[in-house]
């Protein structure tokens, strides 16, 4: 495992955190936010929920990147949860909002949200573990506003597509509404450029937030 002086060559000044992800310098602090020269890319530690790191993802700046993000080798995104070891340090903290990405999980976190990332498309039986050993009773849901996050939200109702028939298949097991209060956001109404919780301003999160209804 990379030693937490590891990070040390990734803390160089970099306007991006704040020009263009609108975080504070206590956000930037808070997840050691950094910039990687040498690949012209922004740095953000991963680590397990007791706050071990496990490396650094790598979001490369240059229009034409792919793939645009690289995770640490060997870190598998379905066995964590970005930020699960903020969640773990406050007993207090039993509901969180669930985001795609971990730019958007920071960016709640900064509204005042404690917020987990699943790292991509698709919630495993592993982070569903992680958020009962959390002690987490209630999840919003703040997904990508597009196809894919839609998508996501169906799995969270514990259904899964079928390639070879064709179809969708339930799977109680994964369907989270079993085991927490689950809510969902509504972006009806919002302008077409909002497509995920970064793009949003304080107030729309908190608009998201108060308003988001259970899952049927």
């Amino acid at each position: 495992l990379p030693r937490e002086e590891s990070l040390n060559q990734f803390r160089i000044p970099t306007r991006y955190w704040e020009a263009k992800r609108k975080l504070t310098k206590e956000t930037i602090k808070q997840f050691d936010l950094g910039y990687d020269i040498a690949n012209d890319a922004v740095t953000i530690p991963v680590r397990t929920e007791t706050g071990t790191l496990l490396g650094v993802t790598r979001r490369y700046l240059a229009a034409d990147a792919f793939p645009r993000y690289k995770y640490p080798k060997g870190f598998h995104k379905r066995d964590h949860l970005f930020g699960s070891w903020l969640v773990a340090e406050d007993d207090s903290i039993t509901s969180v909002a669930l985001t795609e990405g971990a730019i958007d999980a920071m960016w709640l976190w900064q509204c005042g949200y404690p917020a987990m990332a699943i790292y991509g498309s698709s919630i495993s039986d592993t982070q569903i573990r992680t958020l009962q050993r959390l002690g987490i009773r209630k999840i919003t849901l703040f997904f990508d506003n597009d196809k894919a996050g839609r998508t996501i939200v169906k799995l969270c109702c514990g259904w899964k597509y079928n390639e070879h028939a064709d179809r969708w298949k339930k799977y109680p097991e994964l369907d989270l509404r079993k085991k927490f209060v689950v809510e969902n956001v509504s972006w009806v109404g919002l302008p077409a450029r909002c497509k995920d919780a970064n793009n949003l301003s304080p107030s729309q999160v908190r608009l998201l937030m108060r308003t988001a209804t259970p899952l049927p």
